[in-house]
C-alpha cells in the first residue's frame, strides 16, 4: 500500500512538472518544433503510465458499479411497471370522468337536469392537465426546431472534404492542422 501511495505521489509530481515545463516551451524554429514534439511524446508516455496505474482500480470499481445498477434495475423495473399500469388506469378514468362532467355541464347549460360530482381525492395523488405533442407532418416543422446531426455532418466532411458543402448546405468546410502524438 505504501508503495502504491509513493508511486501515485511520483506520478502526481511528474504531471505537475510537465505543466510547468509546457508553459516554458516556445516553438519558433524547426529545432524548437522537434523539441516540442519530443515533449509531447513524454506527455503521452506519462499519460499512459497514469492510465496503466489506475486501470485495475477503474475496472474493479466499474464492475461493482455495474453490479449495483443491475441489482437496482431488477428491483426498480417491476415497480415502474406497476406505477405505469396504475397511472394509465387512473388517467383513463380521469379522462372519462372529465368527459362526463363536460356532458353534464352542457346539459345544465341547456336547462336539462344534471348533477356535478366532486372528484375523489387521495392524499398525495393528484391529476393535472399537460400539453403534449406528436409529429403529424415532419416536413412542416419550423426550421427553428430542427437540430443538425453534427456527427453525420462531420463524417461526411471527413470523407468528402469541400464537396460536403454542396451536399449539406449552410456549412463552410475548412482544413485545420491537428497535432497528434503517440509513443510506441
Amino acid at each position: 500500500m505504501v508503495r502504491q501511495e509513493k508511486k501515485l505521489e511520483s506520478l502526481e509530481q511528474d504531471s505537475h512538472d510537465l505543466v510547468v515545463q509546457a508553459k516554458g516551451i516556445q516553438v519558433r524554429s524547426d529545432p524548437q518544433f522537434e523539441a516540442a514534439g519530443e515533449f509531447l511524446l513524454a506527455i503521452k508516455s506519462l499519460n499512459s503510465k497514469i492510465t496503466k496505474h489506475h486501470e485495475p482500480m477503474r475496472l474493479k470499481s466499474y464492475a461493482a458499479y455495474q453490479e449495483v445498477l443491475a441489482s437496482r434495475k431488477r428491483l426498480i423495473d417491476p415497480i415502474q411497471k406497476a406505477e405505469a399500469i396504475v397511472k394509465k388506469a387512473m388517467g383513463e378514468f380521469a379522462a372519462k370522468r372529465q368527459q362526463k362532467q363536460e356532458r353534464i355541464a352542457e346539459r345544465i347549460r341547456e336547462g336539462k337536469p344534471g348533477q356535478v360530482r366532486e372528484e375523489p381525492k387521495v392524499q398525495g395523488v393528484s391529476t393535472r392537465q399537460v400539453w403534449n405533442y406528436e409529429i403529424a407532418h415532419e416536413r412542416q416543422i419550423h426550421r427553428d426546431f430542427l437540430t443538425p446531426d453534427h456527427a453525420a455532418i462531420r463524417e461526411l466532411v471527413g470523407a468528402l472534404g469541400i464537396e460536403a458543402e454542396d451536399i449539406v448546405g449552410g456549412i463552410r468546410v475548412f482544413e485545420e492542422t491537428k497535432i497528434a502524438a503517440s509513443r510506441g
